[in-house]
């Protein structure tokens, strides 16, 4: 019986220990937040160009996104971050239909974040475009009708979204930040050889 109770009190010191180990690693996962602000920004421009019976109009689009991550260390001692940034675009067809997302492009960078302190890290991703270009053409046909005809042909690519990713100075993940779930998802994390659930 006396040894029975020894066990028992050793197997619940054994759970003590490890809840608390559990509980201090997910304070430490969670020792730190991130916010991002910032949107897609797009430049618009349009031209048109006259020759004999033939016209053309042509539309651009140029994309780029313009960020601010804020790292906040919520724990009593300072801390090292890997901040990591992906972005996603997606490939327009000739009828303008988008394709899947794909890399863009990626980067990372360091951030040492005093206990309790904020740091904020200006991301902007290259610029991605897309031109419709619309010819038409004149002619004359029987009985000196006009007759147009015209055709549009599209190309360049559009960007789809952004990921960044708060490592701990260990590698660990600690937080995700998306602006679509989706670029959350296991499927895309495994894509980026980011560890997944």
């Amino acid at each position: 019986m006396h040894s029975r109770t020894h066990i028992v009190i050793a197997l619940a010191a054994i759970m003590a220990f490890s809840s608390t180990e559990l509980l201090g690693a997910q304070l430490k996962r969670h020792s730190a937040r991130i916010s991002v602000t910032g949107d897609l920004e797009k430049d618009r421009d349009s031209s048109k160009n006259k020759s004999g019976k033939s016209s053309s109009r042509t539309k651009s689009e140029m994309q780029y996104y313009e960020l601010e991550a804020t790292v906040a260390n919520t724990g009593k001692t300072e801390e090292t971050y890997t901040l990591e940034w992906f972005f996603f675009k997606r490939k327009l067809n000739n009828k303008g239909n988008e394709g899947d997302p794909e890399l863009a492009s990626k980067n990372k960078t360091t951030l040492t974040v005093g206990p309790m302190k904020r740091v904020k890290q200006e991301i902007v991703s290259d610029a991605v475009s897309w031109e419709e270009t619309t010819t038409t053409k004149n002619s004359s046909g029987n009985n000196n009708k006009s007759n147009s005809s015209s055709k549009k042909k599209i190309s360049g690519d559009v960007y789809d979204g952004y990921l960044i990713v708060l490592r701990a100075e260990d590698g660990t993940v600690i937080t995700l930040k998306a602006n679509e779930k989706k670029f959350e998802k296991d499927e895309w994390l495994g894509k980026l050889g980011l560890p997944v659930n």
